[in-house]
């Protein structure tokens, strides 16, 4: 056990070492890990995706990112893991982690530098401007958040607060709902719907009886979940909705399930579908 202590901090030691040296002249000027699917996205939108090194497990847009190192799942990552790659900047989404391997990245000399993880079209602008100042590139992404944004102004409003139910996972046959405060609720706002979970904050695990009484008339689902569950039929099908106004609508809209992880340049994609499934 001791041994095996030793030997585990020595390699973090010559990790850091590493990590600490000057990079020589022929080589790339930044190594980038990029941590967060909307993160990603933007990283790659600006045209940064050639200084990437490595990329966490949500990352799953574009292809590109699919084909890189991963440092495992944003919220669980290793100082150990991240330091080996020689890294001088991660970029990351608010509520990476855990703080403690941030800290000790910082204490290699890594910079770390944490995105706005708000679901709102001011925090997504936001974090392109930040990350775009990050990698040099503030003219892409004043571009990029100009586009964003009249991409949302293009498709915000249309439900007439007709009450939506996002359901983000399927979990033991119990659906997690997305309630206040979540990116599935700024979805449905921004689509001019009204968040049939509300006003519970957060993501819960809905009962068949609170399901039937939000009485959605529409359901926004991952498109991997829907398909986990056998498409629209069984989705309806399912005791917990097969009561509900939106079932007796079929008013379902299926969207990518990375874009329910945070506001990213596809967003606006997201938020079309909702209102186009009304």
């Amino acid at each position: 056990m001791i041994r095996s202590a030793f030997i585990s901090r020595r390699r973090f030691l010559a990790v850091a070492a590493v990590a600490a040296m000057p990079l020589p002249a022929w080589a790339e000027t930044r190594r980038v890990i990029s941590v967060g699917a909307p993160v990603t996205e933007i990283v790659f939108a600006l045209g940064g995706g050639g200084e990437v090194v490595a990329v966490d497990t949500t990352s799953l847009y574009p292809a590109a990112a699919q084909a890189l190192p991963k440092v495992g799942y944003m919220r669980t990552l290793s100082a150990e893991g991240l330091a080996s790659l020689t890294p001088d900047l991660v970029l990351a989404e608010t509520g990476s982690g855990p703080k403690a391997a941030l800290d000790r990245l910082r204490k290699l000399g890594i910079r770390i530098v944490l995105a706005d993880d708000r679901p709102t079209v001011d925090g997504l602008v936001g974090k392109i401007a930040a990350i775009g100042r990050e990698l040099g590139r503030e003219d892409a992404a004043a571009r990029l958040s100009a586009e964003v944004s009249a991409r949302f102004a293009g498709v915000s409003g249309g439900l007439g607060e007709r009450p939506v139910l996002c359901l983000a996972h399927l979990l033991d046959g119990r659906f997690l709902a997305a309630g206040e405060d979540t990116v599935g609720d700024s979805l449905i706002r921004l689509a001019g719907g009204r968040n049939a979970f509300a006003p519970v904050s957060g993501h819960r695990l809905a009962s068949a009886e609170a399901i039937v009484a939000s009485a959605p008339e529409m359901i926004v689902v991952g498109a991997a979940t829907l398909a986990g569950v056998g498409g629209v039929d069984a989705l309806l099908a399912h005791p917990d909705l097969a009561l509900t106004p939106a079932a007796e609508r079929r008013a379902v809209a299926a969207i990518d399930d990375t874009l329910m992880i945070g506001f990213g340049p596809r967003t606006p994609d997201a938020v079309a579908a909702i209102a186009a499934a009304r």
